[in-house]
């Protein structure tokens, strides 16, 4: 028995490309995400500077806002330290008086 194969659609050079493309998107998404969580707490960090960090530090500050927001509304959690690499980007977050 013979299997053929026939493939409709776009090549597979033209799927990687749009994969690369959906998940260009999806990071600027994130990017984006974490920006509006920043401003929730009053800070203000360009699209750019999220886009030059690692994915570590976004991760590290993003939990870090988490955290603070949560804090802020009466959550009882614990907030870790402001990432050292947040401190002095545009302006001192005020700390909450807790």
């Amino acid at each position: 028995m013979t299997t053929i194969s026939i493939k409709f659609g776009r090549s597979e050079e033209e799927d990687a490309v749009g994969r690369a493309i959906l998940e260009n998107e999806h990071q600027r998404a994130e990017n984006e995400a974490l920006k509006d969580l920043l401003s929730l707490i009053s800070e203000e960090v360009s699209i750019e500077t999220i886009e030059s960090w690692t994915p570590e530090q976004r991760a590290l500050v993003e939990k870090w806002a988490e955290k603070y927001w949560l804090k802020a509304n009466d959550n009882n959690v614990r907030v870790p330290p402001k990432p050292d690499f947040l401190v002095g980007d545009d302006k001192e977050l005020i700390e909450p008086p807790w």
